[in-house]
C-alpha cells in the first residue's frame, strides 16, 4: 500500500492521518503533506510516499476521520 492525496489512514497506535498534498522540500525531497490527529494533539507532518513507510497503517473511512473533529 501506497500512501494517496485525498485518503485517511490510521496506525496502531491510533494517529489517523489524512493525506491533503505533495510537497516538494529542501529536507526531505518530495514528500507528502498529511493533517495528523493523535495522542500528541494536531497539525500538520510530512509523510513518505515509498512503501517502507506505511508499516502498521490502515485505510479509514473519511467519516471516522471526520470524528476527529465533531
Amino acid at each position: 500500500m501506497l500512501f494517496e492525496i485525498g485518503k485517511c489512514y490510521k496506525h496502531t497506535t491510533g494517529i489517523m492521518l489524512k493525506i491533503v498534498c505533495e510537497a516538494e522540500t529542501t529536507m526531505w525531497g518530495n514528500t507528502l503533506i498529511a493533517e495528523e490527529e493523535g495522542k500528541y494533539g494536531h497539525g500538520l507532518t510530512t509523510v513518505g510516499n515509498n512503501a517502507n513507510c506505511n508499516d502498521n497503517w490502515s485505510e479509514i473511512t473519511e467519516e471516522e476521520w471526520m470524528t476527529n473533529f465533531s
